[in-house]
């Protein structure tokens, strides 16, 4: 399954740090945060058939989102716009063919459902994404390809208003109708303070 490795990254990667949470009493995830992440990116940029086209590199974003306790604080939903403004470049995995994509940025609209155990929040995403690539020997050409994401999440409140944790996400953009042919994922640690 295509999807498989992307999966089992994120889920390896939460689960370490849920395993890591200490015992505490439970806080409040209702409201506004802001935050930024950083990690690795990874998965295969979308382009025509016949070639293909390995993205990796270090991935870094800033989101704003806002949370909310539901079921007498069991769970927690929320939304969140995150945006990737870090440049990955995608050489062909042949090198001796001469044009290479890039993708520019990349932004993220999730809407979140998780679990509250006492100071951790895990979660499950699902949402939409863009992304600006570039193709060609110079960049000559410029696209914006979309499509929907999902992936999984942990996080840990370390203060009354800071948390850290991981997210894994899969972005399956649409490349001529194709939805999920062309995934694109990154993995990050992340840092959120709330309001």
């Amino acid at each position: 399954m295509k999807y498989g490795k992307e999966i089992s990254v994120g889920v390896t990667t939460v689960a370490a740090v849920a395993a890591s949470a200490t015992m505490v009493s439970a806080q409040d995830w209702s409201g506004l945060y802001v935050g930024a992440g950083v990690g690795y990116n990874g998965g295969h940029l979308p382009v025509d058939d016949g070639y293909d086209y390995e993205l990796t590199g270090v991935a870094t974003s800033a989101f704003v989102g806002y949370n909310k306790e539901i079921s007498d604080g069991k769970f927690v939903i929320g939304a969140e716009l995150a945006v990737n403004p870090n440049r990955v470049e995608a050489p062909h995995y042949d090198s001796s063919y001469p044009d290479d994509y890039q993708m520019n940025w990349s932004a993220d609209i999730k809407a979140k459902v998780g679990v509250k155990i006492n100071n951790v929040l895990a979660y499950g995403l699902v949402g939409y994404s863009m992304a600006g690539v570039e193709y060609g020997d110079g960049g000559e050409y410029d696209y914006t390809h979309s499509g929907l994401n999902y992936g999984a999440g942990v996080a840990m409140m370390v203060s009354d208003n800071m948390s850290i944790g991981v997210e894994h996400v899969v972005r399956g953009f649409d490349m001529y109708g194709d939805d999920w042919s062309v995934p694109a994922s990154h993995t990050q640690l992340r840092v959120a303070f709330s309001f």
